[in-house]
C-alpha cells in the first residue's frame, strides 16, 4: 500500500490521511505559487496510530523522496521509473530545486 499523510501547515503535529494510492497523490498535487515559503507539508509515510509528527511515530515508508537543491533533473535516467517531480518554491531558473518521488512497490517497515 502506498500511504501519505499532510500536516496542513509546518507547526501542524497530527498526521492526516492524504493519499493511499501513487495515482491519487499525483492526482492531488496543486501547482500554488506563493509568496513567501510556507503551506502544506506531505510525507510518504504510515504513522502509528496516536503518533504524531516525527520519525518515531513511523511505521512504514512508501517511496523514495528525494530533495535536489541545485541539481538539474532534464538529464536524468528517472523515465524509467514511475515517479512525480516538481519544483519547490526556492527554485529559480539559475539555482534549480526540484522534489523527485518515486513509489517504492511495496512499504518499507522502518
Amino acid at each position: 500500500m502506498f500511504n501519505v499523510v499532510t500536516f496542513p501547515h509546518v507547526r501542524a503535529t497530527r498526521p492526516e490521511p492524504f493519499a493511499d494510492t501513487f495515482a491519487d497523490f499525483y492526482a492531488r498535487l496543486r501547482h500554488t505559487e506563493r509568496t513567501e515559503k510556507g503551506g502544506a507539508l506531505y510525507s510518504c509515510v504510515k504513522y502509528a496510530d496516536g503518533a504524531t509528527r516525527g520519525n518515531a511515530g513511523v511505521t512504514e515508508i512508501s517511496a523514495l523522496v528525494a530533495d535536489l537543491d541545485g541539481k538539474q533533473i532534464a538529464s536524468s535516467n528517472l523515465h524509467i521509473y514511475h515517479h512525480v517531480a516538481y519544483t519547490t518554491w526556492s527554485h529559480r531558473p539559475d539555482d534549480p530545486h526540484w522534489h523527485v518521488v518515486v513509489p517504492f512497490a511495496q512499504a518499507v517497515p522502518v
